[in-house]
């Protein structure tokens, strides 16, 4: 198969947000003077998780996700802030602690001469174009699709027929997404008829029924199946 059009995820797949958000998350929790526990921690990934997946059935919308995520998880701690302030601090962080993942410039300096180029994710619309600034690839990329701008979230098909609309001339065939979420980015892109790569640095078991066109660990793997 020939790809002339590479759509790439941001978080954990371009970016490592997984690393960004530790950081962030201790840099907030100094601020607020929140003790960093292993079980507060726990309870903000579990409240976050849980906001995020309603937010990917339709369920809820991305504001819900920043009135409630710190509101509901610190709401013991009576803090002077709410929920949103508190999760504008975040993200303020987030931003400033850009960290790509492993292989993923040289990949992209690899095929940003060559392909049509854009983003999906999921995601806060100011924080996601400030990280992509920040971490000085944004001009690399066309189209930059985000939830909250378009009104809908991977996987959800509504999400794909935008992107499918906004970068006319599109060929199904010939598009590729390349994302480590299996449900969000794979299942979405292959429900959508696009091809889904699915990367899975850590080499987790697929505990799903989805079963990606393709899986890769290493970013770098990316380039043997587009090229």
């Amino acid at each position: 198969m020939t790809y002339t059009t590479l759509l790439f995820d941001i978080d954990n797949t371009l970016l490592n947000f997984k690393e960004s958000e530790t950081i962030a998350l201790k840099q907030l929790f100094e601020t607020l003077k929140v003790p960093y526990t292993k079980e507060v921690l726990d309870y903000y990934y579990d409240v976050n998780h849980k906001l995020w997946e309603a937010h990917e059935r339709g369920e809820i919308n991305q504001q819900t996700i920043l009135d409630e995520r710190f509101g509901v998880s610190l709401a013991s701690f009576n803090l002077p802030y709410t929920g949103r302030e508190m999760d504008q601090m975040f993200r303020t962080l987030i931003e400033e602690n850009n960290i790509f993942m492993p292989g993923a410039m040289e990949l992209l300096e690899a095929v940003k001469d060559d392909y049509r180029l854009g983003i999906v994710t999921n995601g806060i619309t100011d924080t996601q174009y400030k990280r992509l600034d920040h971490a000085n690839i944004r001009d690399w990329f066309g189209h930059i699709f985000i939830s909250q701008e378009l009104g809908y979230a991977k996987p959800m098909i509504e999400f794909f027929e935008i992107v499918a609309k906004e970068m006319q001339p599109f060929n199904p065939a010939e598009t590729i997404v390349l994302g480590d979420n299996i449900k969000a980015d794979v299942y979405g892109a292959m429900n959508a008829g696009l091809t889904g790569c699915w990367y899975n640095p850590e080499g987790k078991a697929n505990s799903t029924d989805i079963k990606p066109d393709f899986e890769i660990n290493n970013l770098l793997d990316f380039l043997d199946i587009i090229k």
